[in-house]
């Protein structure tokens, strides 16, 4: 990859021609040229003009001339249902319909105002001059009623007499058509209509490309929630003078010492560590002194809060004296708490409300407006012992009562996003079910999203990082708020995607390329198999053998013998040596991908590194 600022500047530059590029733009990418939107729309319309001319051919009132002038003298009637061809005139003239210059040779279709020239590639340059002055004498009939042929009359596709189209192969390029049905009354405002099979039509699409339904449900639009289009939000979204990120979670949220944020970074401000009362009623510089328990703490918010500005000013161009979105921290951390101690109605969590109550009101009193936005969510540790189905249900619930709480108080429209980091499956008894159920939580709910597993940072012990540590991961938070609440983006952690078997020989495919398979790392030891694991139902591992990088995206793993079916893959199913870690245990896996080549913070490449996870094979 190119290093950090070029690649990414480029990878936007790349996105937006593919978004908004005009009718005819094909971009260059590495994965192979790509078309825009727009030529993909366009192209589907000449799929189906095509289809239009190739019916208008094969029925029996198809208009053959050999001079655009014999053709022009062919009255035309308002059914519109006739297609014709002009073959061998070499002039132009200007259509009766369009009012453009067009070539005289060619495919046309009956409008009431004349012939409208459709196409050049027409029947006249599918047959040699003789063979079609045959076909007009009646000295001979094609086997096709129209075919498309190479200059050495191969016949690539064809329509039977019986109005069959029989093609031998056939490639759309960016185009997957199904379920549609053409109705040839249709008016002749409509290139063709969508209609069921009895003839109902649900809407139709005119000759300039203009989609037009009496009615329509799109859940989605490229790619984004229809609603985000219609409340104006995609693209670079600020949605607020002020916006608020919470803090919260047990110990790795509260954060540890020494705090190492003793200046507030840009323009950010916080509230006493579990304000209330008199506290809530002065918004300070986010500084460790100011802003974290004891004041003496780093917590993951002060650096998530610096990389999202950071990336606002690079990738904006905006700093914060350029413009109103000022960051305020709210922390409600308690260390040791459980998930069911932080949830609704839970002291900590009146006390959270509390804080972003006390924002709005503040805002509002110096004229600006405020929105809660996010969470910065550090917790698990608390509930290793918790099942799978416990704390996925309640994480997504948090993330939902929040959300709707919030909205509430402030009365805004935006969500309130929940970011998260996997817990470490930390401990000889390598508890994974609250990992997996943070990553699943992150699936299910639009509000939550898996930043990165945590098992990449310094440990200390078994559960806890260092403020170096705390730190660095809170710039992944920053980097993932950037992506989300201003880019308007969905965010992907690294982790298996799909698994392919062929005997011994496995495929896996991860949701990320630029796949690196590092044992470098003095944060992340090399561990067996490098950190992975082939687990047959019965619970017997079957070993890997060989583990290569052969695509981007797809790791191939050669197993000792073919694994039964019900077999399971893990990413993280390996523990760390004893001492690799100092005194930590649990999972970890040596593969990330290469986002740290883009992104950096004060030194540290910010690579994803693959999270705890597991697929059926």
């Amino acid at each position: 990859m190119k290093n950090a600022v070029d690649r990414f500047i480029d990878d936007t530059s790349l996105a937006h021609r593919i978004v908004h590029g005009e009718p005819g733009t094909v971009v260059p990418t590495e994965g192979g040229p790509v078309p825009s939107f727009a030529t993909v729309i366009d192209d589907l319309g000449q799929v189906n003009q095509r289809i239009s001319t190739l019916e208008d051919g094969q029925s029996g009132d198809r208009v053959v001339r050999a001079a655009w002038a014999d053709l022009a003298a062919v009255p035309t009637s308002a059914n519109g249902l006739r297609g014709a061809s002009v073959v061998g005139d070499q002039g132009a003239h200007i259509d009766p319909v369009t009012g453009v210059s067009v070539p005289n040779s060619g495919d046309y279709i009956e409008a009431p105002a004349g012939w409208k020239w459709v196409r050049a590639e027409s029947l006249a340059r599918k047959l040699d001059r003789e063979s079609f002055d045959k076909v007009i004498k009646g000295e001979a009939q094609p086997s096709y009623g129209l075919s498309f042929a190479d200059n050495d009359g191969a016949v690539a596709v064809g329509i039977t007499e019986d109005g069959t189209l029989v093609a031998d192969a056939a490639q759309l390029r960016a185009a997957e058509v199904a379920g549609m049905a053409y109705d040839a009354t249709c008016p002749m405002d409509y290139s063709h209509v969508y209609a069921d099979s009895e003839g109902n039509v649900a809407g139709g699409q005119r000759p300039d490309g203009t989609l037009d339904y009496a009615a329509a449900r799109f859940d989605e639009l490229n790619g984004y929630p229809l609603d985000r289009f219609l409340r104006g939000q995609l693209g670079h979204h600020f949605a607020a003078c002020r916006i608020g990120v919470a803090q919260y979670g047990q110990s790795n949220a509260q954060g540890h010492s020494p705090g190492l944020t003793t200046v507030a970074p840009h323009d950010a401000l916080g509230f006493k560590a579990h304000a209330t009362g008199a506290d809530l009623l002065t918004l300070r510089p986010m500084t460790a002194a100011n802003v974290s328990a004891g004041a003496d703490r780093e917590i993951p918010a002060f650096a998530a809060i610096d990389m999202f500005k950071n990336l606002i000013a690079s990738e904006e161009g905006l700093t914060y004296r350029d413009h109103k979105y000022q960051p305020v921290c709210m922390n409600s951390a308690y260390g040791g708490y459980s998930i069911k101690q932080l949830e609704k109605d839970s002291a900590p969590y009146v006390e959270l409300l509390g804080q972003v109550s006390a924002a709005r009101t503040l805002s509002q009193g110096e004229g600006m407006t405020f929105k809660q936005l996010c969470t910065v969510w550090l917790q698990g540790e608390g509930d290793l012992s918790s099942s799978y189905g416990y704390y996925l249900s309640r994480l997504i619930a948090l993330a939902s009562n929040f959300d709707a709480d919030c909205r509430s108080i402030t009365g805004q429209v935006d969500p309130v996003h929940l970011l998260t980091y996997q817990v470490a499956s930390v401990g000889a008894d390598f508890q994974q079910t609250v990992a997996l159920a943070q990553l699943d939580a992150a699936s299910a709910s639009p509000l939550i999203s898996m930043v990165a597993p945590f098992y990449f940072v310094p440990f200390t012990d078994d559960v806890h990082t260092t403020a170096q540590g705390i730190r660095l991961f809170g710039a992944y938070f920053g980097l993932a708020m950037k992506h989300i609440l201003v880019d308007q983006k969905k965010w992907e952690p690294l982790r298996p995607v799909r698994t392919t078997l062929q005997g011994r020989v496995l495929d896996v495919q991860f949701s990320k390329r630029g796949l690196v398979l590092d044992t470098t790392n003095p944060d992340v030891p090399a561990v067996p198999q490098f950190g992975f694991q082939v687990v047959g139902p019965s619970g017997i591992e079957i070993p890997i053998t060989k583990a290569t990088i052969t695509q981007p995206d797809t790791i191939t793993f050669v197993l000792a013998k073919a694994p039964p079916k019900g077999s399971s893959f893990w990413a993280g199913g390996k523990r760390v040596p004893a001492g690799a870690k100092g005194t930590y245990l649990g999972a970890v896996t040596n593969l990330r991908d290469s986002q740290g080549d883009q992104f950096v913070y004060e030194g540290r490449p910010l690579h994803n590194w693959c999270c705890i996870s597991t697929l059926k094979i």
